[in-house]
C-alpha cells in the first residue's frame, strides 16, 4: 500500500513540474536587482539591517516605560518656520538623491523590458530622468528667478519660469 501511494506521489509531482514550466519568448529571465546602499558591483544592504538584531522579546511595558522617561527628564524641543523644515529633511532628501542615482539605470532595465513584454519596441535604450526631490517655497522660487533675472535671462523667461502662460505674459507686457 505504501509503495503505491509513493509512486502515486512521485507521479503527481512530475505533474506538477511539467505544468510549472512557463516558455519565455523574451530571451532574458525578468528579474531585477534593486542594489539599495551599493557600490557599483556589490548586491547592496537592506534598508532593514539594522533592525534585523533586533529581538521579538521587546515587550510594550519596556517600551512605554523608555518613553515615559524621555519625556519626563526632557523637555521636547521643536523649531517652526520653513528654514527648520529644510533642515529635518535635509538627511531624507540625501537618500533620495542616492537612490535616485543607484535605482535610475534598475527602472530603464525594467521598463525597456515591459515595452518588450508589450510588443511595443525591440531595440530601445530608455534613461530615468528625476524631479529635484526638495522642496522650495514659493519665495524662494521667485528669489530665484530674480537672481536669474539680474544675471542676464529675459523678462519673458522669467515669468515663464514663474508659471505664468503665454497669453498672460503677453497681456503683462503691454
Amino acid at each position: 500500500m505504501a509503495a503505491a501511494q509513493l509512486s502515486g506521489d512521485a507521479f503527481r509531482n512530475e505533474e506538477i513540474k511539467a505544468e510549472a514550466v512557463i516558455p519565455n519568448p523574451y530571451g532574458t529571465v525578468p528579474v531585477f536587482h534593486f542594489a539599495n546602499n551599493a557600490d557599483i558591483g556589490s548586491p547592496g544592504r537592506s534598508e532593514l539591517d539594522s533592525a534585523i538584531p533586533v529581538q521579538d522579546g521587546l515587550n510594550k511595558s519596556v517600551l512605554d516605560m523608555l518613553v515615559a522617561m524621555e519625556f519626563s527628564a526632557y523637555r521636547p524641543r521643536w523649531a517652526a518656520g520653513g528654514e527648520s523644515l529644510k533642515k529635518a529633511e535635509t538627511r531624507f532628501i540625501a537618500k533620495v538623491r542616492d537612490r535616485q542615482a543607484s535605482f535610475g539605470q534598475t527602472w530603464s532595465d525594467l521598463m525597456e523590458f515591459a515595452l518588450k513584454i508589450k510588443g511595443r519596441v525591440d531595440d530601445v535604450r530608455l534613461i530615468t530622468t528625476w524631479e529635484d526631490p526638495a522642496s522650495n517655497s514659493e519665495r524662494e522660487i521667485l528669489e530665484n528667478i530674480i537672481l536669474k533675472k539680474q544675471l542676464g535671462i529675459s523678462i519673458e523667461q522669467a515669468l515663464m519660469e514663474a508659471g505664468y502662460g503665454s497669453t498672460d505674459i503677453l497681456k503683462m507686457l503691454k
